[in-house]
């Protein structure tokens, strides 16, 4: 806990040194010692340090280090006498300790103390005074075994994991972009590497598929110039190629804009010898995609579908999972529990909750029905960047209004027979087992069961994350991104899971009381972001337990599924009913649980390649604030997410990439929700 130090390297090893170089070398001791003590937590008092005639040097180089980054212990300068220091705090027991400075061979060869029984002059110095009078001659070879014993060795990085340096790359549109990591020597050229050829990028913007000496489309665009028809869409090919049916009577909608996929013939059916392969010339997308060819065996596919796995909060038993994911993956059941997803479990079959969700979609449809009326009478340039973003609100307002209308209509048909009370009563038979078999189902006791129901989906699904090892079709940077592409030499690590959803009107009527305060004199009439302005008490504690919890799941399911180089991106974005200051707070919280759970638990991950988006600098000063000691690399750049994982593939570094989902999503099974049809807010990553 307190080291007592004194100058090593700086007294007779400096003999063949040119005296012009003397004060550079003696700078870098110095400095080292103090950038340490400002990076990392040592688990130090203080530190006393004896700089002998180099005082002045030691005074300035101390301050100027403080003056970037505060000390992590005490840091003393004195002129003591170390060994005697070591000695008085021994007494006190303060857990001391005192450098011995050493010549190479006697810690090579286990001579401590050297010359310690016949030298004299310069060969009885401060190494063999030690020896001479102190119980550290028990370590010399011959007395000691621990240079043959493995068990008793440790090793370290060339460069700790702790350090945080400020390092420059330029990418190819020739700016020069900073990263700020953590990461150790061996790893640094794989850094330099791969942030030079993944693309500079907005995690959620940058979708474009860039054809060379072609124009750059969309599919989530609007402006028809601008994007492709829906059939053009990767997937859409991919599960034609393995047998999807087609036909209206086979393609109907599992909720608003999510059609369903039924193959001919069951996957693991399939003739494993057979190759599925994905050429944009087939479909006539090489303008699009360019000219070459994904091909991957049928045998490979039904590995890759072996692969999927999902893990579950510790509170959530597996049993009672399973039997929920039957009702809520079924597709003629989907709307009741998509539509009731803010509700709590247990109140799924009540009147009252159906009533309620009615109320509310009828003021919503004629809200957005005013809007969309006003939206229509504004003329918009089509050769206007504007039209784009015009076309999106009409967009946003017509499905509103289309998902309200089908709302309205489930729950207003309430007679026997109906979808609503066929869903309802498979859910209260499921319900009344539960109640009466509840260790069956996995739970510990009845009152765990009730803690479970208490719960909405919604809240259930921030404790699931889906993770499955695949490939993407593409790959690509700069003018040529997002063209169809061979297989990678390895596959990457799928990780899908929600985030907590503050954007979605009824899942923050759910979410905001529990860690907001309410604003004084605001209705139910308010806007919802108005309603509430900063943590209630116990409120951001609360939160901070869900979100790590929520982290803890997503890194488990990389763990389990052997990923080395996690490509991450935010998870937090659905602020759209927060104030700015309160988003600021779950910010900080959401990047803080992070850098937490990577100093607390070894993941198995060699480097963490976090994308903060715009909070990029928030994220590194929240990091250096911390002070924490990770257990692997953290990098945090600016470059597309997708596209890391794909050149980490392309190494062989086992990466993985983290997929921001929905709820329902992760809770129905319906991965990449509106990957089909969607577009504007509805087609993301």
């Amino acid at each position: 806990r307190n080291p007592s130090m004194l100058p090593m390297g700086l007294g007779v090893f400096l003999f063949n040194v040119n005296k012009a170089d003397h004060d550079g070398v003696k700078e870098a001791y110095f400095s080292a010692q103090f950038e340490l003590l400002s990076e990392e937590d040592w688990g130090f008092e203080t530190y006393w340090l004896n700089p002998a005639q180099h005082l002045p040097l030691a005074k300035k180089l101390m301050k100027d280090q403080e003056a970037i980054s505060s000390y992590k212990c005490n840091v003393v300068l004195h002129n003591r006498d170390a060994k005697f220091l070591a000695v008085e705090m021994a007494k006190q027991r303060m857990k001391p300790g005192v450098l011995n400075p050493s010549d190479c061979i006697a810690v090579m060869q286990g001579l401590i103390g050297y010359y310690w029984e016949i030298g004299r002059g310069d060969r009885y110095v401060g190494e063999e005074d030690f020896a001479v009078t102190s119980t550290g001659i028990l370590a010399r070879c011959g007395i000691s075994e621990v240079y043959t014993d493995t068990s008793r060795m440790v090793v370290v990085p060339t460069s700790d994991d702790s350090v945080l340096q400020e390092m420059e790359y330029r990418s190819e549109f020739h700016c020069v972009e900073k990263c700020l990591f953590s990461i150790s020597e061996q790893t640094a050229w794989r850094v330099a590497e791969l942030l030079e050829i993944s693309n500079t990028a907005n995690p959620f913007s940058r979708m474009d598929v860039a054809p060379r000496n072609g124009d750059r489309v969309n599919a989530g665009r609007f402006v028809e110039s601008k994007t492709f028809h829906p059939s053009l869409r990767l997937a859409y090919q991919f599960l034609l190629r393995i047998g999807r049916l087609t036909t209206s009577e086979h393609i109907t909608e599992v909720v608003e804009g999510v059609p369903d996929v039924v193959l001919e013939t069951p996957l693991h059916k399939l003739c494993s010898s057979d190759n599925i392969s994905l050429s944009a010339s087939d479909f006539d997308a090489a303008h699009i995609y360019g000219t070459r060819t994904f091909t991957i065996s049928v045998d490979e596919i039904k590995e890759l579908e072996r692969t999927t796995r999902i893990v579950l909060g510790s509170e959530i038993p597996k049993e009672f999972y399973t039997e929920l994911a039957k009702l809520s993956t079924n597709s003629e059941y989907a709307q009741f529990f998509s539509y009731l997803r803010s509700c709590p479990l247990k109140e799924l079959g009540s009147c009252e909750s159906w009533n309620s969700v009615l109320g509310f979609e009828k003021v919503r449809r004629n809200n957005t029905l005013k809007e969309l009326e006003r939206l229509r009478q504004v003329d918009v340039n089509p050769e206007d960047d504007a039209q784009d973003d015009h076309l999106w609100d009409i967009y946003v307002s017509e499905t509103t209004i289309r998902n309200s209308t089908r709302q309205i209509s489930y729950f207003s048909d309430q007679e026997d027979g109906s979808l609503l009370l066929k869903a309802a009563g498979k859910w209260n038979a499921l319900l009344s087992r539960l109640r009466r078999f509840p260790r069956r189902f996995g739970f510990r006791e009845p009152a765990h069961l009730e803690s479970i129901l208490s719960f909405s989906l919604t809240e259930l699904c921030t404790s699931v994350c889906v993770s499955q090892h695949g490939y993407y079709f593409v790959d690509g940077t700069g003018e040529t991104m997002n063209q169809i592409a061979p297989l990678t030499p390895d596959t990457v690590v799928f990780l899908s899971a929600p985030g907590l959803d503050f954007c979605t009107d009824s899942t923050t009527r759910l979410e905001m009381p529990k860690y907001f305060e309410p604003v004084e004199g605001t209705t139910e009439q308010s806007e919802l972001h108005a309603r509430y302005k900063g943590f209630k008490e116990g409120g951001e504690e609360l939160l901070r337990k869900r979100v790590k919890n929520l982290y803890r799941v997503i890194f488990t399911s990389a763990k389990i599924q052997g990923v080395r180089n996690p490509s991450m991106l935010p998870i937090d974005a659905s602020f759209g009913n927060m104030r700015m200051e309160d988003q600021e707070a779950v910010t900080k919280i959401y990047f803080s649980t992070q850098f937490e759970l990577l100093s607390e638990e070894d993941w198995g991950f060699e480097t963490y390649w976090l994308n903060p988006f715009d909070d990029r600098s928030k994220a590194s000063r929240i990091l250096q604030e911390m002070r924490i000691s990770s257990k692997c690399n953290i990098v945090l750049h600016n470059r597309d997410p997708m596209l890391l994982a794909t050149e980490m593939a392309n190494h062989c570094m086992k990466s993985g990439v983290l997929i921001p989902s929905s709820c329902a999503s992760v809770m129905q099974g319906s991965i990449g929700t509106y990957w089909e049809i969607g577009c504007g807010h509805r087609y993301t990553r």
